[in-house]
């Protein structure tokens, strides 16, 4: 029989019989720790040494709350499918109007972005750091 299969018997008899528990010593879920090491001896799938998953508790019972298990979203506040690289936001689900990728260049004009065309327009459509290189319509401007 296992140290927590007794633990947990004991837990049971021991009251009946009028007897005292040291409950920093008992394991409640049967997850080999016991309360004192346990930070939710509630949940069989909380303990140190636990895989922590997104799901917003500490699964390890480190102090952190879905640390390593979150990804990176960025505001993509015109739309077009690119992230402002300033706006990041960890998350476990990717939030309305974020986007994983973070190279807009202008997050305010939907027409700027790493595939837009280049164009004679003063402006560094494309986000590659140069204005109007091999525009499109080079005879406008």
């Amino acid at each position: 029989m296992s140290p927590s299969s007794i633990a947990a018997i004991l837990g049971i008899l021991l009251p009946a019989c009028g007897g005292n528990i040291d409950t920093t010593h008992t394991d409640a879920d049967l997850d080999g720790y016991t309360t004192a090491e346990d930070c939710d001896d509630s949940d069989g799938a909380v303990h140190p040494g636990a895989q922590e998953r997104c799901n917003g508790l500490d699964d390890d019972c480190d102090g952190l709350v879905d640390e390593g298990v979150t990804d990176t979203y960025y505001r993509d506040a015109d739309g077009d499918g690119y992230g402002d690289p300033d706006q990041g936001r960890e998350s476990c689900e990717q939030p309305d109007h974020y986007v994983e990728d973070d190279s807009d260049c202008d997050d305010a004009n939907a027409e700027s972005h790493p595939a837009a065309d280049e164009h004679c327009d003063g402006a560094d459509n494309d986000c590659d750091g140069q204005v109007d290189e091999d525009a499109v319509d080079p005879g406008t401007w």
